[in-house]
């Protein structure tokens, strides 16, 4: 690992203050104070010529100062940005033109943290504060082909650094990760190194190594090596309590124990369908809030003459939902079966839970038809209430992996609705109220004319507000209306809430 501690800049003083004609008492002290001043200006002037010749010919060092870190312009960016002082509380960070800006959640109170134009990812620690980011290099390296042909290669690495709160102090992580993010209930960094690798073309790549960082210490420990053949580390995330990462290695679900380092097979993952002619997508996964169990839910699509599944016998094409302990047991199965064809992450809508794993949302077909009706199952009740019917056939989707569809508020589903398909056509949003109990809906908020895919949600259930990114700006949703509140911020920025 590669440390390289961001060196601080001197304060070199531009005027100097000639003897007057009229200093001509005490001579001798005055021209061995002036002497002395001299020689001190001297040495600060080669000290910061040597610092700057130093930072700019060393292709390790993280390109920025404490001053650049902090830097503040007092002109607005863009209509939606306004300039003002920093405030930890809540606030948005993302990245724009590759800078790292904060604001707060009504758009306002924009403060730029980290000016280099070349950040792409930027996260804050749960426990302290301090940002970690990763930062593009492009470097030449040369590479063999399969035919013994040798040729120079244009390829990126990311620089993983670590800051302080308000984006100034930075220094070197690792010079080159793939997968990295903060572990939660804890100030730790994870991260896995990258290797130069050749997939449809040459470049940098997750190696299957994870580590963990410590700030404090400034070192890392080497955590795990997944060393499947194909699809490591895919789907890796934490448990909330910081002790366990459940990651796809292959085709298999594993979780590996932060304190033992132990790694346990927990489940054999089923084909639910692609059509992109890639890696077979991986079904929903998620931790339950105390950290005890992992629970599922997908459509599993099994072609003719693939095997069983040997943990849990599997309907072809049917909803699924189930839940697994830790030490690899047989999973449970939780909801009735239904027919249910598109749920996979190559299709719109998706299935998930609620936040507090007594509910499940999913799309099905009617029965005995095609059209698709969304419906939720009660854990608790075992009993399924229908939120919306008649949403036709399914399109490509219009959100990410992952994003869910609904959130659950006592007896309200808040309903993300996506109809038409952007990638060919023209879509359009909606965020919808339901009463699952008396069925009563109502719409908040809608917006025609969406042609980009939508990421970065966050729903704020108090203000009923869902945060949202598509075609490059940051989107506030509620009963207020759908507002841009942050520009041109590209296509694929990365956003983090702290609301």
């Amino acid at each position: 690992m590669q440390e390289n501690e961001q060196p601080q800049s001197s304060q070199v003083p531009t005027d100097e203050n000639p003897i007057t004609e009229q200093a001509k008492t005490h001579i001798f002290q005055r021209k061995f104070t002036i002497a002395i001043a001299g020689a001190v200006l001297v040495f600060i002037a080669i000290a910061a010529f040597f610092l700057f010749f130093n930072k700019n010919d060393n292709p390790e060092q993280p390109a920025t100062t404490e001053q650049e870190a902090r830097e503040e312009t007092t002109t607005a960016t863009d209509e939606t940005i306004q300039q003002t002082e920093l405030a930890i509380d809540r606030h948005i960070l993302f990245v724009k033109d590759g800078d790292l800006w904060q604001m707060s959640a009504n758009g306002a109170n924009a403060v730029k943290l980290i000016d280099l134009d070349t950040v792409q990812r930027a996260s804050r620690s749960p426990v302290s504060n301090r940002i970690a980011y990763t930062l593009r290099r492009g470097v030449t390296e040369t590479v063999t082909e399969h035919d013994g042909t040798v040729r120079d290669v244009e390829v990126s690495k990311q620089q993983l650094l670590l800051a302080g709160e308000k984006g100034s102090d930075s220094f070197l992580v690792h010079d080159n990760v793939a997968r990295w993010g903060w572990i939660p209930s804890t100030d730790l960094l994870w991260y896995e190194t990258a290797t130069l690798q050749q997939s449809f073309d040459w470049g940098y790549g997750g190696d299957g190594n994870v580590w963990i960082f410590n700030p404090t210490t400034r070192k890392s420990e080497k955590f795990i090596h997944d060393d499947s053949d194909y699809w490591s580390l895919l789907r890796a995330e934490w448990s909330p309590d910081g002790n366990k990462l459940m990651f796809a290695s292959g085709d298999v679900l594993r979780v590996a124990d932060r304190r033992t380092k132990a790694i346990t097979r927990i489940f054999q993952l089923p084909y639910v369908g692609g059509d992109r002619g890639g890696p077979q997508p991986i079904p929903y996964f998620a931790w339950t809030p105390d950290s005890s169990s992992i629970y599922a839910i997908f459509s599993p699509f099994l072609i003719s003459g693939e095997k069983q599944n040997p943990d849990v016998a599997l309907k072809a094409q049917h909803i699924t939902a189930l839940r697994f302990s830790l030490d690899g047991s047989k999973p449970t199965k939780l909801i009735p079966e239904a027919s249910s064809t598109i749920i996979n992450e190559e299709s719109y809508p998706r299935a998930h839970f609620s936040d507090d794993f007594s509910k499940a949302i999913y799309p099905r077909t009617m029965q005995g038809g095609t059209n698709l009706i969304l419906a939720m199952y009660d854990l608790t009740e075992q009993k399924e209430y229908v939120l919306l019917e008649n949403l036709g056939e399914p399109k490509r989707g219009l959100m990410p992996d992952g994003v869910p569809l609904a959130w659950v508020v006592g007896d309200s589903v808040y309903i993300f609705r996506g109809d038409g398909d952007w990638l060919y056509d023209t879509a359009s949003i909606a965020l919808i109220k339901v009463n699952y109990r008396t069925g009563t809906t109502e719409t908040l908020a809608s917006r025609d004319g969406i042609s980009s895919h939508i990421s970065n949600t966050l729903f704020v259930p108090e203000s009923e507000t869902l945060f949202f990114t598509s075609g490059g700006k940051l989107y506030s949703m509620n009963r207020g209306g759908v507002v841009p509140i942050a520009d041109e911020l590209g296509d694929f920025s990365q956003v983090e809430y702290h609301v």
